[in-house]
């Protein structure tokens, strides 16, 4: 929680989370509250937009995963406890600063708009609002990777997925503001699940024009996305250089 509110959309985020855990407390006997989809957009917006999102949710409880037969992937919740989902709610409710009481059936249904998928356009546009996160650049060449890889292979379908609890995926991508929202933009726009419950997203489509525009966004933005990386370290560099001063008097 920590680290979610660290970021300017951590509040959004830790209400998505708060009423995920109400949803489920509201049935514990009905499975389908323990469900939360990947590609929501109130999942994409809020907790997939922020660092520790994706952390967060299996923290709560939803360390599971189920596929649908549309081929829609779900975080899934196992194990529904009373106590422990009470415990939750008092957490969430003292850090949001929410009163006591009910959560209303109305109150968890979102009208935030989806992410619109596979455009040049829309992927510059996230990626201008992530460029002035910290690993900003490490995430945008992660994507360039991604995108790479498939335009060398276009064929092959491995390539075409990417696990969403890899460590890797976390600590770049999953692990700066909208990298969902952006890899939904790059074109991963479906979801799979494998054998043993682990859930990628799929680029279910190569166009190799369409992939080409997108790589090229991606290289435009990196500089700028450098740039920024630049300003943090001098200020880290600045920070450290203060302590150092506050120490030898």
């Amino acid at each position: 929680i920590d680290r979610i509110l660290e970021h300017p959309g951590g509040p959004l985020a830790l209400m998505a989370l708060f009423l995920y855990v109400n949803n489920v407390r509201g049935d514990l006997s009905d499975p389908e509250r323990r469900l939360v989809s990947l590609m929501s957009p109130t999942f994409i917006a809020c907790v997939g937009a922020v660092p520790g999102g994706l952390e967060g949710m299996q923290a709560a409880g939803f360390t599971a995963t189920h596929q649908a037969h549309d081929g829609t992937t779900y975080l899934f919740m196992p194990v529904a406890s009373r106590g422990v989902l009470a415990q939750l709610d008092r957490e969430l409710r003292e850090r949001l600063r929410l009163p006591g009481g009910a959560v209303p059936e109305g109150f968890a249904q979102s009208q935030l708009p989806g992410a619109r998928v596979g455009d040049p356009a829309a992927l510059r546009e996230v990626l201008a609002g992530m460029k002035t996160a910290p690993n900003a650049t490490r995430a945008m060449r992660t994507m360039l990777q991604y995108a790479r890889a498939v335009k060398q292979r276009p064929h092959d379908p491995r390539y075409r997925l990417v696990h969403l609890f890899n460590r890797q995926f976390l600590s770049t991508v999953g692990g700066v503001p909208r990298g969902l929202e952006a890899m939904r933009a790059l074109g991963f726009t479906g979801t799979f699940q494998a054998a043993d419950g682990s859930p990628f997203l799929v680029m279910p489509v190569v166009e190799m024009g369409l992939l080409e525009q997108l790589e090229r966004v991606l290289l435009d933005e990196l500089p700028r996305a450098f740039a920024y990386d630049r300003v943090f370290a001098r200020q880290q560099q600045g920070q450290a250089g203060q302590e150092g001063d506050a120490g030898d008097e």
